[in-house]
């Protein structure tokens, strides 16, 4: 018998032929084709990007890490190590927001948490950086490092008392510690504890002569108002470690004291090119640059102390009178009247409320700022007042030096 004649013109075998080669084709698109690759290994990419990382090829780190995050988000290292490498080239904001979604994923993790800390401490964010070194204290209090960056976060607050609470052990039970004992000497000076001040300052000063020991003698200079001595000292400290920004501070603050604002100035400049936060230059330099009428930097040096120490009313009147002399009127009433209701006895603020208020054309709150003014004047006409009341500028208050 002949076998059926098709009206198709490809025989059956055919079709079966195409089909397994049309399955096969489709086959191996899904498996990545003809290599049959397998899925992504987040293990090979994490350490390619590592080491890049570790190359000094930042860069291209983070964008292998991005890679990797986009695939695998949950992946805390990778996440972790992007935030360090953000970190490097000053992208802290970034660094942040992935440390932080880090430790959403692994919330046990210290040395992550430590490494946040360390960003919200480069942001100037000290209150932030404070709280997450504080936590990691509580987990290892015998982490040396940790209990160091707690502490210096602390004087940046001007918490010289929890310093003191924190280090004193600390130093009792290792004497030969001289980066604890500089910081307690310094916060027990800071505080008006003179004695045990002094007991701490010699335990540095016995080392030798040592820029961290001049300073120390500096600071108690300067609390006694020796400021020449104070300057000699804190040159000494200079010459010895001309890298250590708290020697150029100081010696702002006793040039500032003996009347040479451009030499100041210049060692607050120093000092912040060492240490974008250092408090007593950021709010002396700041002064500074108000009286000469710089007040664009003024305005941004004052704006980054008061992200270090919010709400420390020395800076804030001196932002509001660099807000008021760049015609920014609404917002320094608003900065002097938070400042009036948090020191209602502080004769400046309501000085300058008056003359805001006349200017805005607000005649009966001016008088009733101007009543203010003669009742607190009447009461002590004498007396300077917690923050003093001399005139324009701003309180010299700081770091308690």
């Amino acid at each position: 018998m002949q076998p059926a004649v098709s009206d198709n013109p490809w025989p059956v075998w055919r079709h079966r032929r195409v089909f397994q080669r049309l399955a096969a084709a489709a086959l191996l698109t899904c498996l990545g084709g003809a290599g049959y690759s397998q899925a992504p290994d987040p293990d090979a990419l994490f350490a390619a990007a590592a080491a890049l990382q570790q190359r000094g090829e930042t860069e291209a780190a983070i964008r292998e890490y991005q890679r990797l995050l986009k695939t695998f988000p949950d992946f805390s290292r990778a996440r972790s190590n992007l935030g360090a490498a953000l970190a490097k080239l000053g992208r802290y904001e970034d660094a942040i927001a992935n440390y932080r979604l880090a430790l959403r994923q692994d919330a046990g993790n210290l040395e992550i948490r430590l490494n946040l800390g360390l960003a919200y401490y480069k942001e100037a964010r000290m209150q932030d950086a404070a709280r997450e070194f504080e936590a990691v204290h509580a987990a290892r209090p015998a982490n040396r490092q940790a209990a160091m960056l707690l502490a210096d976060a602390w004087l940046t607050l001007g918490k010289n008392k929890e310093v003191v609470s924190l280090l004193g052990p600390v130093v009792k039970g290792d004497p030969t510690d001289l980066g604890a004992t500089y910081l307690l000497a310094t916060a027990l000076l800071r505080d008006g504890e003179f004695k045990p001040g002094a007991e701490a300052m010699a335990a540095v000063v016995r080392q030798g002569d040592t820029a961290p020991a001049n300073c120390l003698v500096a600071t108690a200079q300067l609390a006694i108002g020796d400021n020449e001595k104070a300057a000699a000292s804190a040159a000494r400290a200079i010459a010895l470690d001309p890298n250590l920004p708290d020697a150029y501070s100081l010696s702002g603050l006793a040039r500032e004291r003996l009347s040479d604002a451009a030499g100041a100035m210049a060692d607050y400049r120093k000092a912040l090119a060492l240490n974008a936060n250092d408090f007593d230059a950021l709010l002396h330099l700041g002064a500074l640059l108000y009286k000469e009428r710089e007040l664009g930097e003024a305005e941004r040096l004052i704006g980054r102390v008061l992200q270090l120490r919010p709400s420390f009313v020395p800076a804030e009147y001196q932002l509001a009178l660099i807000h008021t002399a760049l015609g920014k009127v609404s917002e320094a009433v608003s900065e002097f009247e938070r400042i009036a209701a948090a020191a209602p006895d502080w004769i400046e603020p309501h000085v300058q409320l008056a003359v805001l208020y006349y200017r805005l054309s607000r005649p009966a709150d001016g008088s009733r700022q101007r009543q203010i003014v003669d009742r607190l004047s009447k009461q002590s006409r004498q007396e300077t007042g917690v923050y003093g009341s001399g005139g324009d500028t701003a309180p010299q208050s700081s770091n308690h030096r």
